[in-house]
C-alpha cells in the first residue's frame, strides 16, 4: 500500500540539547548498579561504583541541558529523538 504523500516540511521536534538531556536522564535511571551486571570481578565493582557516583551528575546535566533547550533549540548538528512531518496528499 502506498500513501502517496508529498513531504512539505520535516523538522526536529526538539533540539540536540533536549535529546542529550533526555539521554542523560535515561542513563541515570537505566544503567545497572550491580557488579555482576558488568561481568563481575574488579571491573564489575568499579563499573557499579562509577555508575552510582555518576547518577547525580547525570541528573543535574539533564536538567541543565533541558533548560538550555528552552533558551536555544540547537538543530545544526546531532540527532533529535523525534521529528515532526508536515505532508500533503499527492496530486493524482
Amino acid at each position: 500500500m502506498q500513501a502517496s504523500l508529498d513531504i512539505v516540511r520535516l523538522d526536529w521536534l526538539e533540539g540536540y540539547y533536549g535529546t542529550f538531556g533526555y539521554q542523560c536522564a535515561t542513563a541515570a535511571d537505566a544503567l545497572p548498579r550491580r557488579p555482576r551486571q558488568y561481568g563481575g570481578g574488579l571491573t564489575g565493582l568499579m563499573a557499579g561504583a562509577m555508575v552510582t557516583a555518576l547518577r547525580p551528575g547525570l541528573r543535574g546535566l539533564s536538567r541543565f541541558m533541558h533548560r538550555l533547550e528552552m533558551r536555544h533549540k540547537f538543530t545544526v548538528r546531532g540527532y533529535p529523538k523525534n521529528y515532526v512531518v508536515i505532508a500533503r496528499r499527492a496530486a493524482p
